[in-house]
């Protein structure tokens, strides 16, 4: 079927009339083919709102694009060594990715272990350019291995694999170093760099279980920081709290939740004059007031 020399009124009611994921294998044709998709679906392309790239424990990565209140793009890639090259994701045949068959209502992407990244590099920057900027891309992984950096990612989530380093956990932002939200869960001791990128997000939450990370504390440079279940000492807080209510350092950070079963949470009122209500305590200074939840 010469599906491209049809009148544009057909084009667009065939196209109205398939998911996403179709209309990705439709665009896999021709470059022409995916420029007259982009043109004709454009209102439906803005509805799409976020895809995300759950990458998971056995090596399974869902790609999942959501507008507002549904799903409307669902793919999946999943590791084998039985791989045919196709000419897909605009990756050229030399790449081993097969689409092999409709799996849990999505389509299946096969690819070998050793090209992941690759892979994911490669269908990101596809993605990025059929649906342009109108899309926010998140990360979230509890893979036993870290994922690789992508560009334009707007958020992400990461259940750190044991034993990450630092220098592991950096290049996870080397791509994309402004998010707007971060959140990392790590169950061992990570002495992140002081100059380290993660710092510098925005909105950052990190749950410690039980370790000590001052340094996280002391060198963050964003505006939101959430802690959880984190081992601090009273002097720690009160510390960094007449630090921060004086305006000796810490001018972007506006929001501060800390969990811990460790603290004395009245002894480090009294020593801050931090004012208190049932569930939020308030931090004032001359020119800048915060609520932060009274989770010490």
């Amino acid at each position: 079927m010469q599906l491209l020399s049809f009148p544009a009124l057909i084009q667009k009611e065939i196209f109205g009339n398939l998911h996403f994921d179709g209309l990705l294998i439709l665009s896999f044709c021709s470059k022409r083919m995916r420029n007259v998709i982009q043109c004709l679906q454009k209102h439906r392309i803005k509805n799409l709102k976020t895809i995300t790239y759950y990458f998971t424990r056995n090596d399974r990565i869902s790609i999942v694009g959501k507008s507002c209140d549904s799903i409307l793009l669902k793919l999946n890639l999943s590791r084998s060594q039985d791989v045919i090259c196709m000419d897909v994701f605009g990756m050229g045949r030399e790449i081993p990715l097969w689409l092999t068959n409709l799996d849990y209502w999505c389509f299946t992407y096969n690819y070998r272990t050793e090209q992941k990244n690759i892979i994911i590099e490669g269908v990101h920057a596809y993605l990025l350019q059929f649906f342009e900027s109108s899309v926010q891309y998140r990360v979230e992984s509890d893979s036993s291995k870290l994922p690789p950096s992508l560009k334009h990612i707007h958020s992400s989530v990461y259940e750190l694999p044991k034993n990450t380093t630092a220098e592991e956990l950096e290049e996870c932002f080397v791509s994309s170093p402004n998010q707007e939200y971060v959140s990392i869960y790590l169950d061992f001791a990570c002495k992140i760099s002081p100059k380290s990128i993660i710092y510098g997000i925005e909105n950052l939450h990190v749950a410690c279980f039980d370790y000590y990370n001052d340094h996280i504390l002391f060198h963050f440079r964003g505006k939101s920081l959430i802690m959880e279940t984190s081992a601090f000492k009273n002097i720690t807080i009160i510390r960094f709290l007449e630090a921060w209510k004086s305006n000796q350092g810490f001018e972007t950070l506006v929001f501060l939740s800390i969990g811990s079963p460790y603290l004395d949470r009245d002894k480090i009122h009294r020593a801050t004059g931090v004012k208190q209500s049932t569930d939020v305590c308030e931090i004032k200074w001359k020119e800048r007031s915060v609520s932060t939840s009274s989770t010490f």
